[in-house]
């Protein structure tokens, strides 16, 4: 979008009427201009991308909102170079909004604890992406399906569904999460892992749902110093097959 304050808005009728298409063979959207909250996209499926990283969506040091898209079946490939991962959308130092956004079946191909996320990976500065009202499921990432945070950018999930990527749903590595009225359901390895660096980086869960997450724990933070739970149902989970000795199915705090 070349940094533009512009709208782009699908012409009418629902996402899959009017489709942005990678053709596997690059990148969709790309928004690396200093892009802010004056450039919208809005109500396209965004699909069939292909690169190393944000596959669907990749906003580098940009911060545009993104509405009533559905983001689906992009593909993030390992490759020798840079890997932030993002098989449907990549945040780097950024403060996009994706709001009332589908984003579904994708995958990245490879996973670390400061890259991943098959649906989305948001990473470095001291961004503060928004997610609102949003559904991310059935994306593939290895370890990290759902959404990967690291390296100090600062989340907020509002009122978001997650559930049924692979391996856990939320991971955060040094990023400072806020979650409010979300729902964390069916992963294989866990719904949220923090792994906390400095006090400046808790994690804030409020009001959510975190349920049925298979043979993993609800919430598991390593490092704890600070952060708050408060006023969230997390039941029906089963860590014995663990590794680590399966202690604290629902919540467990280890430093």
């Amino acid at each position: 979008t070349k940094g533009k304050a512009i709208i782009i808005q699908a012409n009418g009728g629902t996402p899959e009427s009017t489709i942005l298409d990678g053709e596997g063979k690059r990148r969709v959207v790309v928004c690396t201009s200093g892009e802010d909250e004056t450039t919208i996209i809005k109500g396209f499926t965004i699909t069939n991308g292909y690169s190393p990283y944000g596959s669907g969506v990749y906003c580098h040091s940009s911060s545009p909102r993104i509405l009533s898209c559905f983001i689906v079946e992009n593909d993030a490939v390992a490759s020798s170079g840079i890997r932030y991962g993002g098989g449907g959308v990549c945040g780097y130092k950024s403060s996009l909004s994706l709001i009332e956004c589908l984003i579904a079946y994708n995958t990245c191909s490879y996973s670390d604890s400061n890259t991943g996320g098959g649906g989305i990976s948001l990473t470095f500065g001291n961004g503060s992406p928004l997610l609102q009202e949003c559904v991310i499921r059935d994306n593939d990432g290895l370890e990290y399906g759902g959404l990967h945070a690291s390296q100090g950018c600062s989340p907020i999930l509002d009122d978001c569904i997650i559930k049924d990527n692979s391996g856990t749903g939320i991971t955060t590595y040094g990023s400072n999460m806020s979650l409010e009225n979300c729902e964390i359901t069916g992963h294989a390895a866990g719904g949220i892992l923090v792994s906390v660096y400095s006090s400046t980086s808790p994690t804030n869960i409020t009001n959510c749902m975190i349920s049925d997450n298979q043979a993993g724990r609800g919430i598991q933070i390593r490092n704890p110093l600070g952060g708050l739970i408060e006023g969230c149902i997390i039941e029906n989970h089963n860590s014995t097959s663990m590794t680590d000795g399966g202690a604290g199915g629902g919540i467990r705090s280890t430093y």
